[in-house]
């Protein structure tokens, strides 16, 4: 991962299962230089300013969190759903789903409400906003560009990439 923006702007952080110890390297280039370390994905550094750690980072993980959510709620009749409006998002023409489940958190649902940005061409999520049961808007997740089987080699993931500054 690549930060582009600020805040962060130029972190960049490499994770493989089972690589390195299964810790993150990280380079950070803060106000007092460049740092590179290796984190625990759940440890207090690596998890500052995010609700996840890396491990359920993509979109498999979300997915499976909104699939088993639904299923969940569609067995217990919990579940209301709306289907929004065809809009653009990204510059991609997409298919919006608004799912709502109980306003009481010890249903066990993520969630309150969610709303679901479906790619209709490529039939995938690319935005997903998630509000807590207060209604608040806390997870908005974007995925701008997707690209399916991006061919990725062993090479992505080295640090040693000339792309990467570490």
């Amino acid at each position: 991962m690549k930060w582009i923006e600020d805040p962060g702007k130029g972190r960049e952080i490499l994770y493989v299962d089972g690589w390195n110890d299964n810790r993150i390297l990280l380079r950070d280039p803060g106000f007092l230089g460049t740092v590179i370390m290796n984190l625990h994905p759940w440890g207090p550094i690596a998890m500052r300013g995010s609700r996840h750690p890396i491990t359920e980072v993509g979109l498999d993980h979300l997915v499976k969190t909104f699939g088993n959510n639904l299923r969940a709620g569609l067995r217990s009749r919990e579940l209301e759903y709306r289907r929004g409006t065809q809009e653009t998002v990204y510059g991609r023409r997409i298919q919006s789903l608004e799912l709502l489940f109980p306003r009481d958190r010890r249903n066990g649902y993520y969630c309150y409400r969610t709303i679901i940005s479906f790619d209709i061409e490529k039939k995938v999520p690319i935005r997903v906003q998630v509000f807590d049961w207060d209604n608040k808007l806390i997870e908005d997740y974007g995925y701008e560009n997707l690209t399916l089987n991006a061919g990725l080699t062993d090479a992505d993931f080295d640090r040693r990439n000339p792309k990467y500054k570490f």
